[in-house]
């Protein structure tokens, strides 16, 4: 798994900076952070993306719309939401979204850990 651009977003950069500081010190990833689903939208415009790592509360719309708005555009992507939610209920909620992993609200950097160990078995599968 080499080189996998992945996009930040949460209304409050505190909220992800454990996984930021995680995925910033392994080389094999490019990291961008954002706080609005629209400066989403602008960096897409000439930018791939691998990996979207999402809140579920943003500036301007739920990460679960997010999700939901960005698989319609870019099928392929593999996306991590934080979430409330009971593990069932989380299930139903994201079901046909390319959502791979519920992290917790405020995920720690060993979540950061456990997060890459599966894109490794996911990009293992399509390589």
């Amino acid at each position: 798994m080499n080189g996998l651009n992945v996009i930040l977003l949460s209304k409050e950069e505190s909220t992800l900076a454990s996984i930021a500081s995680v995925l910033m010190a392994q080389r094999r990833f490019q990291v961008s952070c954002f706080s609005s689903a629209g400066d989403v939208w602008a960096y897409l415009q000439s930018n791939k993306l691998d990996v979207a790592v999402v809140s579920d509360v943003l500036q301007d719309c739920t990460g679960l719309q997010f999700i939901k708005n960005l698989v319609v555009k870019n099928p392929f992507v593999n996306c991590a939401l934080t979430s409330p939610l009971s593990t069932d209920e989380f299930y139903e909620a994201t079901e046909g979204y390319g959502v791979f992993m519920q992290l917790p609200v405020n995920p720690s950097a060993q979540v950061a850990y456990e997060m890459i160990e599966r894109l490794d078995k996911i990009f293992e599968l399509v390589d």
